[in-house]
């Protein structure tokens, strides 16, 4: 019941891969190929449940970069960023503070 698709990407196109959807490359050959991971504030959310995922899954990959990192180099240019980016790094770090004082508390 896993629905699957397929495209052959053109040289100067983009491929958007949505979040929790599984994805893979072939090459039919000689090719150089790049690629580039980016997010819209409305993706946090996804990331930290990514993170949970991650972290209950037995055998699960690291992340390529960790979320902690990414909210608190957001938070530290909270100047810069709009109303409404800065909406979404706050609410994603109240909730990191949450979820770091339930464990530090799991450990009394």
């Amino acid at each position: 019941g896993v629905r699957v698709c397929r495209l052959l990407q053109k040289p100067g196109t983009f491929v958007v891969t949505w979040p929790r959807a599984y994805h893979a490359g072939f090459s039919h050959g000689v090719n150089c190929a790049e690629s580039s991971n980016f997010a819209t504030p409305d993706w946090l959310p996804w990331g930290r449940q990514s993170v949970e995922i991650f972290r209950t899954t037995r055998g699960a990959r690291l992340p390529c970069f960790t979320h902690e990192l990414l909210l608190t180099t957001l938070a530290r240019k909270a100047a810069t960023l709009s109303a409404h980016i800065s909406s979404w790094v706050e609410s994603e770090l109240r909730s990191l503070v949450r979820e770091e004082e339930r464990l530090h508390a799991a450990l009394r």
